[in-house]
C-alpha cells in the first residue's frame, strides 16, 4: 500500500470521527454546556467554526487516495469506479451544505446534534467499504489451519510482563509516597498477575476464534472476520461501559451511539488492514491480516535489535502518554484510553515477534490452554499471600486500598483493578442514579419558586456593598488562613484577620456546572443543567433587584443561563470567553466602574479561572516564578501568589475610596482540585474531599460587625452566602429546610443552631456520584455509581483516605441519599425517575 494513502486515510479518518465525537458532545447536556459553551477546550470550538474548511479538505485527502491507490483490473474495476462516483455524488453536496449552513460551528443541545453525530460516520463507512471491495477479493487465503501456534500464548505472557514491568516503573517513578520495599512487592506481583490473568483470558478468546474459524470452509477469512468482530464488541464495552458514564450519557441513544461507533471504527480497521496485507503471498494465518501483519517472507530479514528498538518506542510512549494526560485527565478516563491502545500496540508487536521466533515450535495448544486456565487460581493464591504478609506488616489500612492507591500512578494497572475489584451490590441503587443525574433537555421539570424567606420587604436603611469572589478550582489548604506553611497569600491573610474564617466550608456539587448556579439558588438544585427559565431559582438576583443594586457581573457560560440581565446590571469581562477569565483584569475593570458608578449600593460578582487545571495545563503545566512553594503545586501555587497580590491591589482600592468598611465580602471557591493525591488530577465527576473542601472567608461592614455572630467551626457551604444576605438585609426568618442554604450570621447563636442537621447531601455535578457529610463535617460517604464503589473519609485525618464500607454503612447512607435526592425532586414537582 502506498505510505502516502495510509496516512491520509488516516487523518481523514481522525477527522470524521472527531466531527462525529463533536456533534455528540452538543447531545450530551452537561458537554454542551462545559465544552460546546464554555470553550473548556478551546482547540475543539476553533475546529467546530471552521469544519466547513475541514470537510472540503477531507474531500480534497479522498481525491489524492483514490489517485494513489489503482484501481482493481478486471470485472471488478466498472464497480470500483461506480462506487467512487457515489462518493463524491453524496458527499460533494454536503459539503455545500456546511458552507452554505455551518451547522457544527453553533450547534444546540437538541437531537438534531444527535443525528448529525451518526451521520459524520457515514463517509468512513463509505471510505472503508471501497477499501474492503476493491482488495478483498485479490487476497489469496492458504490452507493452512488457523489454530494451534504457541506464538498466541508467548505474545500474550510476553505482553503482559512488558507493561507490568514499563507501567510498574513509571508508577514508582511518578509517585510521592514513600512506598515500604513490601508494598512495592506486593504491587508489582498484583499487577504482573492481573495483566497476566486478563492478557491469558484473550489468549483463550482467540484460540477459540482460530477452532470455530476451523470449522468453516475458509478458516483464514472466517478468522480474520471474527478478529474485526473482537475489535467492534471491545470498542463498544470501552464506550458504553468507560467512555460515556464519565460524561453521564448512559442512556438508550449511548448504547446506539456505541453499537454504531464501535462498527464504524471495525470497518476501518478491517479497510486498512486489507490495503496493508496486499497481495504478496496468501494468508496463512487470518490473524496475520487482522493485526495488519505481512507476509513472514517480509520479516524474516528483521534483527534482534529492531525488535528491542520497537520495545523501547513503546515504552516511551506508554510513560509520555501516561504523564502527558494525567494533568489534565478526566478521572483518569484518558490515561486508561492511552493505556488500551498501549495495550494493542504491545500485543501487536509481541505477536510480530513471536511470530518469527515461534514459527517452528511443535504445536501444544492443549498445554497451553491448560496452563492459562491456571492463571486463575494461582492468581487468587497470590492474593491470598499477599494479604497474609500484608496482614503481617502490620499496615494500618486494607491491602485493597493500598492498591487503589497504587493504581492512581499506574493507569494500565488501574484500568484492570478498577473493573475486577468491582462488586455491585445493589445495582438498582446505582442505576436510580444514574438515571436522576443531568437529567436531558426532553426531560421535562418546571421551575420552582424558591423563596428563601417569607419576609421580602427590604430595609429602610442603605445595604453595604457587595463583592462575592469566587475562585474556581480554589483549594483551602493553598491558603494562608488555613495552612501556617502557606507563605506566598500574604493579602488574603491579612484580609482574612478581619474577617470571618470558616474553617469546616464545602461546596454541595463538585464541579462548576451545578455548584457555581447553587451560590446564586442559595441551595441545592435538581440534577439538569438547566431548569429553564432560571429566574424563579434565583433567589440572589431577586435580593439584588429588591434592593436596588448596581451589580457588575461576569456572565461566564453559566450564569449566561443563570443570570438574566435587568437594568442595573452591567457586564464585567464582556468580551473574554470563559476559560479566559483572569482575576486581575477583572477587578482591575470593576475598579475602573466603581469611580463611575452612581451613587447606591453596588454588588459585584466574578468567577475567575487562573488556576483551572485546564487553564494551567493550556499554559504548559509551568510556575510563574522559581520561588519554593514547600512540596505544594507550583504552577497552582505560583499563580495564586499573583491573584494575591491582584486581590490586595483591589482592597487598597476600596479602603481609598472609603468602600471597604461598608462591604461585604467573600472569598470562596465553586469547589476545590485534586493535585496528585493518589495519583488523581483535576476535578472531573469525583467528590474526594479535596474536592468538597473549599475556602470561605467573609469580610462584614462595620455595621454589621458588632451587630450579628457567627461559629466558624460550623459546617458551611458556599451556597449559605446568599441566605446569609438574606438575613442580614432584613428577609427572615430564612426558611429552615435542607433544601436550601442557612444563615451563617445571625442576632443570636440560638438562631444559628436551629439550622445544623444530622447530614447533608453533596454530589458531582456531571456524573452519578453522590456523597453524604455528617457529624458536622467530620465523616464524608461516597456513592459512585459510574466506578460501581462506595467509600468512606475521615476528615479529620491530614490526608484522608478512602475505607471500605460495611453492609450496615452502605444500607444507612443508601437510604438517606435517596430520600434527599426525593427532597429535591419533590421541590421542583418531579418523580425521581
Amino acid at each position: 500500500m502506498n505510505l502516502a494513502a495510509l496516512a491520509l486515510r488516516c487523518g481523514v479518518s481522525i477527522s470524521l470521527l472527531l466531527t462525529s465525537l463533536w456533534a455528540l458532545l452538543a447531545y450530551v447536556p452537561f458537554t454542551y454546556q462545559q465544552v460546546h459553551r464554555g470553550g473548556l477546550v478551546p482547540a475543539l470550538n476553533v475546529f467546530g467554526r471552521i469544519h466547513p474548511e475541514i470537510f472540503w479538505g477531507v474531500l480534497f485527502a479522498v481525491a489524492v487516495i483514490f489517485c494513489l491507490e489503482p484501481l482493481p483490473e478486471g470485472p471488478r474495476k466498472r464497480r470500483s469506479m461506480r462506487l467512487r462516483a457515489g462518493f463524491w455524488y453524496l458527499h460533494v453536496p454536503l459539503a455545500i451544505y456546511f458552507s452554505i449552513h455551518p451547522v457544527f460551528g453553533a450547534m444546540d443541545n437538541a437531537v438534531s446534534s444527535y443525528v448529525w453525530a451518526l451521520a459524520m460516520l457515514v463517509p468512513l463507512v463509505y471510505l472503508s467499504a471501497i477499501a474492503v471491495v476493491e482488495r478483498w477479493p485479490e487476497i489469496r487465503w492458504g490452507a493452512r489451519p488457523p489454530y494451534g501456534e504457541p506464538r498466541l500464548f508467548l505474545a500474550a505472557c510476553g505482553s503482559a510482563a512488558f507493561l507490568s514491568l514499563v507501567y510498574g516503573a513509571m508508577a514508582n517513578w511518578r509517585a510521592a509516597q514513600s512506598w515500604t520495599a513490601l508494598e512495592r512487592l506486593l504491587a508489582t506481583a498484583s499487577s504482573l498477575a492481573t495483566h497476566l490473568l486478563i492478557f491469558g483470558a484473550f489468549f483463550v478468546v482467540l484460540n477459540l476464534l482460530t477452532v470455530i474459524a476451523g470449522w468453516l470452509p475458509n478458516p483464514q477469512a472466517s478468522l480474520s472476520l471474527g478478529i474485526y468482530g473482537l475489535a467492534a464488541w471491545a470498542v463498544f464495552s470501552v464506550m458504553k461501559s468507560l467512555v460515556f458514564p464519565s460524561i453521564s450519557f448512559t442512556s438508550s441513544q449511548a448504547t446506539a451511539y456505541s453499537a454504531v461507533f464501535a462498527c464504524t471504527v471495525a470497518f476501518f480497521i478491517a479497510g486498512i488492514s486489507v490495503l496493508l496485507r496486499g497481495c504478496d503471498a496468501p494468508v496463512e494465518n487470518g490473524l496475520d491480516l487482522a493485526f495488519g501483519v505481512r507476509a513472514a517472507s517480509n520479516q524474516a530479514a528483521r534483527q534482534w535489535w529492531r525488535d528491542a528498538g520497537a520495545a523501547i518506542l513503546l515504552a516511551a510512549a506508554a510513560i509520555l502518554l501516561a504523564v502527558a494526560s494525567s494533568k489534565n485527565d478526566w478521572n483518569h478516563l484518558f490515561q486508561k484510553l492511552t493505556a488500551l491502545s498501549i495495550w494493542v500496540a504491545t500485543f501487536r508487536q509481541f505477536y510480530v515477534i513471536m511470530r518469527r521466533r515461534a514459527a517452528r515450535t511443535p504445536v501444544r495448544t492443549g498445554r497451553l490452554l491448560a496452563l492459562t486456565f491456571l492463571f486463575l487460581p494461582m492468581d487468587r493464591a497470590l492474593d491470598a499471600a499477599e494479604r497474609s504478609l500484608w496482614a503481617r506488616s502490620g499496615a494500618q489500612q486494607p491491602l485493597s486500598r493500598f492498591l487503589d492507591s497504587y493504581s492512581g500512578f499506574d493507569p494500565s494497572f488501574k484500568l484492570l483493578h478498577d473493573s475486577m475489584e468491582t462488586v455491585v451490590v445493589d445495582s438498582g441503587f446505582y442505576q436510580f442514579l444514574a438515571r436522576n443525574t443531568n437529567l436531558s433537555r426532553s426531560t421535562r421539570v418546571e421551575p420552582a419558586e424558591i423563596e428563601l424567606a417569607a419576609h421580602a420587604e427590604p430595609l429602610t436603611e442603605t445595604p453595604p456593598h457587595i463583592f462575592i469572589i469566587v475562585v474556581d478550582s480554589l483549594r483551602k489548604d493553598y491558603l494562608s488562613p488555613y495552612n501556617s506553611r502557606v507563605d506566598f497569600t500574604p493579602n488574603v491573610q491579612a484580609f482574612a484577620a478581619d474577617s470571618v474564617v470558616m474553617r469546616n466550608a464545602f461546596t454541595r456539587y463538585g464541579g462548576t456546572g451545578l455548584s457555581e448556579p447553587s451560590i446564586w439558588v442559595g441551595g441545592a438544585m435538581i440534577h439538569k443543567q438547566y431548569v429553564t427559565p432560571f429566574a424563579p431559582m434565583n433567589s440572589l438576583q431577586k435580593l439584588l433587584e429588591a434592593h436596588d443594586y448596581q451589580a457588575f457581573v461576569t456572565r461566564d457560560s453559566i450564569l449566561e443561563t443563570v443570570v438574566t440581565p435587568w437594568p442595573k446590571m452591567r457586564e464585567l469581562d464582556a468580551n473574554q470567553g470563559t476559560m479566559n477569565l483572569d482575576l486581575c483584569q477583572s477587578l482591575d475593570e470593576l475598579t475602573s466602574d466603581l469611580g463611575a458608578a452612581q451613587n447606591g449600593p453596588v454588588f459585584a460578582y466574578t468567577q475567575p479561572q487562573n488556576i483551572h487545571i485546564s487553564v494551567i495545563s493550556r499554559q504548559g503545566q509551568k510556575a510563574l516564578d522559581d520561588a519554593n512553594y514547600h512540596g505544594l503545586y507550583a504552577p497552582y501555587a505560583s499563580r495564586l501568589r499573583r491573584m494575591d497580590g491582584c486581590f490586595g491591589n483591589f482592597v487598597t482600592a476600596l479602603k481609598s475610596r472609603g468602600l471597604y468598611d461598608n462591604s461585604f465580602i467573600a472569598i470562596t471557591a465553586d469547589h476545590g482540585d485534586s493535585l496528585g493525591e493518589q495519583g488523581r488530577w483535576g476535578h472531573a465527576y469525583t467528590i474526594f474531599p479535596e474536592i468538597v473542601r473549599v475556602p470561605l472567608i467573609i469580610h462584614l461592614p462595620r455595621q454589621w460587625k458588632e451587630k450579628y455572630r457567627a461559629n466558624p467551626d460550623d459546617l458551611a457551604f458556599n451556597s449559605d452566602l446568599t441566605p446569609s444576605l438574606y438575613y442580614m438585609l432584613g428577609h427572615r426568618p430564612i426558611v429552615n429546610d435542607e433544601v436550601f442554604g442557612k444563615p451563617l450570621f445571625a442576632e443570636k447563636m440560638e438562631e444559628l443552631n436551629a439550622y445544623k442537621r444530622d447530614s447533608y447531601l453533596v454530589a458531582s455535578s456531571y456524573a452519578a456520584v453522590y456523597g453524604i457529610l455528617s457529624e458536622g463535617g467530620r465523616f464524608l460517604y461516597t456513592s459512585d455509581a459510574v466506578n460501581l464503589k462506595d467509600s468512606w473519609f475521615d476528615l479529620a485525618e491530614s490526608e484522608p483516605l478512602a475505607r471500605s464500607v460495611t453492609s450496615t454503612m452502605r444500607s444507612m447512607y443508601e437510604k438517606l441519599i435517596r430520600e434527599k435526592i426525593g427532597r429535591i425532586s419533590s421541590l421542583y414537582k418531579f418523580t425521581p425517575l
